[in-house]
């Protein structure tokens, strides 16, 4: 079975058809929202009109368009109030079809499933209160086929916690549907809404990865959290070495460092690289989830 590389990464990189893939590993500046609310930090980006546009609830929330696509989505039930779960918030930009659009709502549906407890809100971010996170989804001719694929990121964090306020995630038309085609369009929007929620982009600064050598001195990093070496014992017991749990070392920037090592867990939805079929959202990365300060399925299981 083939295995195709995804990367994220702040200048280029290579995904699973060879497409250029960019996002944010950069550092997180303080940044005010305006002058009565600082609870948001900036993250240097490529998305500054992501910082700006945030629209209304109400137009957000489940709206359509006069071609049936949606202008924006919100997941979650409709019999739960929003205070008592996790919501993400998409706003649609672009020239989006119902069938583009699914693998967001699929996406996002799931991810709140997950998430089992709302995290704070932000008020006044830019004048509206974010409950949970917002996320920019826009599909733009960036540069044809081939070229980027598209663009994820995490663009405001919470001052306390570092739990993303805001995110962004950008396709270029021209490849869109083509991986819808190909069958791979869940995996890839669901693999990169979760780097929105932080996976990999934010360990760093939450300090939940490690520096370590081998004995040939090279780099081993690993991820240190509880409950995903929990897990990771339970799952993948022979690679359970006491170190943490193996991410990636190899590649180039945005693939190192922001994965699961895909030599050890090569089926795993967020290793750097996409199988063409078969690729697993493991407990591993519920629990990771959880040891960023989310409440988790795994959580709860373990709570009972």
């Amino acid at each position: 079975m083939d295995r195709k590389l995804l990367n994220y990464e702040a200048d280029s990189g290579r995904d699973l058809y060879n497409n250029r893939v960019a996002n944010n590993k950069g550092p997180i500046k303080r940044k005010a929202v305006d002058d009565n609310d600082d609870s948001a930090i900036a993250i240097n980006n490529f998305f500054p009109e992501a910082r700006t546009e945030h629209r209304a609830e109400a137009e957000r929330v489940n709206t359509q368009s006069d071609t049936g696509a949606l202008l924006g989505y919100s997941s979650g039930s409709a019999w739960v109030d929003d205070s008592q779960e996790f919501n993400i918030d998409i706003n649609f930009t672009g020239d989006w079809s119902e069938q583009l659009q699914e693998a967001f709502i699929t996406a996002a549906d799931t991810l709140s499933s997950i998430i089992t407890e709302d995290i704070p809100d932000v008020l006044n971010f830019f004048g509206e209160t974010v409950d949970d996170i917002v996320i920019e989804a826009s599909l733009a001719s960036i540069d044809g086929i081939g070229g980027v694929l598209g663009q994820a990121s995490p663009t405001y964090v919470r001052s306390d916690s570092y739990l993303p306020v805001a995110a962004s995630m950008q396709f270029d038309s021209a490849d869109a549907l083509g991986y819808s085609d190909s069958g791979l369009w869940d995996d890839i929007v669901l693999h990169e809404m979760l780097h929105s929620l932080g996976f990999g982009a934010l360990w760093e600064t939450m300090g939940l990865i490690d520096t370590l050598y081998d004995a040939q001195g090279n780099i081993d990093y690993r991820f240190n959290g509880e409950s995903a070496n929990q897990a990771l014992g339970e799952l993948y017991p022979e690679f359970d070495d006491a170190l943490g749990v193996k991410v990636e070392s190899d590649g180039e920037e945005g693939t190192v460092a922001g994965h699961w090592d895909e030599e050890a867990y090569n089926s795993e939805l967020m290793t750097g690289y996409l199988n063409e079929t078969g690729n697993v959202l493991s407990a591993v990365t519920i629990a990771s989830l959880e040891d960023m300060g989310y409440q988790t399925t795994w959580g709860d299981l373990l709570t009972g």
